[in-house]
């Protein structure tokens, strides 16, 4: 049986009766709404200067990494040390990655996206950076074409 229009505004009444005595009895003060708003905004600007903390160790990195790349003649030991810091840069780019994706709401809605985007830059720049030790020291040694030429720039 469908209600009559009488009791759908009874009903109606009774949902806005409700809402204005909850509304009524849980009013905020500014003080305490300033607070939440003020927590909120805390929140993001630790979020932001974690993230670049972050990009900091990670372009320090590249940076040690690129300084690496210009050494020769190292010994097989250093090659061994070489190849675990590229197997542990593997790793930590895996984990660096995953925490990016994590940040794909985050990112949409629009908070802290320029840290999230120069985030994303910095763990490219890693991921090359790596790359070309592993080329430098493991991949290019057995290429002739760069041994001429490493020959040649080293007769200069």
């Amino acid at each position: 049986m469908e209600a009559t229009i009488s009791e759908k505004i009874v009903g109606v009444v009774n949902v806005v009766r409700d809402a204005s005595y909850y509304e009524k009895t849980h009013i905020q003060s500014l003080a305490e709404q300033e607070e939440i708003i003020n927590n909120f905004l805390d929140s993001i600007n630790g979020f932001k200067k974690e993230l670049q903390r972050t990009i900091s160790e990670i372009e320090f990195l590249t940076g040690k990494f690129e300084e690496l790349t210009w050494y020769t003649g190292l010994s097989e030991n250093e090659l061994k040390a070489l190849n675990e810091l590229i197997a542990s840069s593997k790793d930590l780019r895996s984990v660096l990655i995953k925490k990016y994706v994590s940040y794909n709401e985050i990112r949409r809605q629009g908070i802290a996206k320029t840290e999230i985007i120069c985030f994303k830059h910095s763990i490219d720049d890693f991921t090359e950076a790596y790359k070309d030790l592993e080329s430098v020291f493991f991949f290019l040694p057995q290429n002739k074409e760069f041994q001429d030429i490493t020959n040649k720039l080293s007769d200069l």
